[in-house]
Order: structure tokens, then C-alpha cells, then sequence
């Protein structure tokens, strides 16, 4: 018999604490990964939205660093829709 039974149960319950502090905090990083990724959902829809307005003769530009290149409507409508189904699998 343990002469102390009441430090194996502290350390139960130390162990116990820890565990949830870090699921605590794992919770908290998924829910700002969630946030981010719900962010970017509603900016590419407002984006795919705006792409529908366009005809054919409209030009877009891409921004890639500091410079804007200029971009097919049709492969800038892909590209939307594919960030779109990305965010989507990893939400």
C-alpha cells in the first residue's frame, strides 16, 4: 500500500487538468483556422459573383506581388472556383 494515496490522486488529477488546457487549446486553434477559412469562402464567393457580371469583352487582372497581369476571364473563373472547392474539403 502507498503511504500517500492522496499524491497519486493530485497527480490524477494534474494529468487530468493538463489534458484539458491542451484540448482548450486545440479547440481554440481550430476554431481560428475555421474563422480564416470561412473568410476566404465569403471573399472568393463575392469574387465569383463579380466574375459573373462580366462579359466577354471585360478584362481582369490578376495582382501577383506588387504587379497586375492581365488574366482570362474564363481561367480567372476556374481559378475561383477551385480556391472555392479547396476551402470547402478543408472545412
Amino acid at each position: 500500500m502507498n503511504p500517500n494515496p492522496g499524491s497519486e490522486l493530485a497527480a490524477a488529477v494534474d494529468a487530468k487538468v493538463s489534458q484539458y488546457r491542451q484540448l482548450q487549446e486545440e479547440i481554440q486553434k481550430l476554431q481560428g483556422d475555421r474563422q480564416v477559412l470561412m473568410q476566404q469562402q465569403n471573399e472568393n464567393e463575392m469574387v465569383k459573383q463579380e466574375l459573373a457580371l462580366l462579359d466577354d469583352t471585360s478584362q481582369v487582372y490578376k495582382m501577383i506581388g506588387p504587379i497586375l497581369l492581365k488574366n482570362d476571364t474564363d481561367d480567372a473563373k476556374q481559378t475561383v472556383n477551385q480556391r472555392l472547392e479547396l476551402i470547402l474539403g478543408e472545412m
